[in-house]
């Protein structure tokens, strides 16, 4: 195997979601709110692998990302009165990282690594940060 440096193109996905409740009381009053949030990521690069050994390749990528941002909220409380919405938005950025993955077989991979993405997401109103720092755990398939 020649070892050497390439150029790859690369497409990535990540989902995140988390929710919280919340509920209040005051004498026979009773309210609670739920609020879901969500997000997805959609990743395009450029990366460039440093083929240290035949099976050994740490990387760095970066490229546009493209981030959508859910928010669903409820709200009800014991006198019967219930409230629920949601609101989504995109937002454009960029993403950028570097890892390392291991040669298992001819076609597959196992690695690891940390990026960071960045896109204003524009949800209910507001002007919101999307992405940030995440840390992936792969098993690949190569061609």
């Amino acid at each position: 195997m020649d070892i050497g440096n390439k150029l790859v193109y690369t497409f990535e996905f990540l989902g995140s979601s988390t929710s919280k409740s919340v509920s209040s009381a005051y004498y026979d009053y009773y309210a609670e709110a739920n609020v879901k949030a969500s997000t997805l990521e959609y990743r395009f690069g450029a990366k460039y692998i440093f083929d240290a050994t035949p099976e050994f390749h740490p990387y760095v990528v970066a490229g546009p990302v493209i981030i959508t941002g859910t928010l669903d909220a409820s709200y009800a409380d014991n006198y019967g009165y219930a409230e629920s919405g949601s609101s989504s938005g995109n937002g454009f950025g960029y993403w950028m990282g570097g890892g390392m993955y291991y040669t298992i077989s001819k076609h597959f991979n196992l690695g690891t690594e940390l990026s960071y993405s960045n896109a204003d997401v524009q949800i209910a109103g507001e002007t919101l940060k999307g992405g940030g720092t995440h840390v992936n755990f792969f098993i690949g398939y190569h061609f």
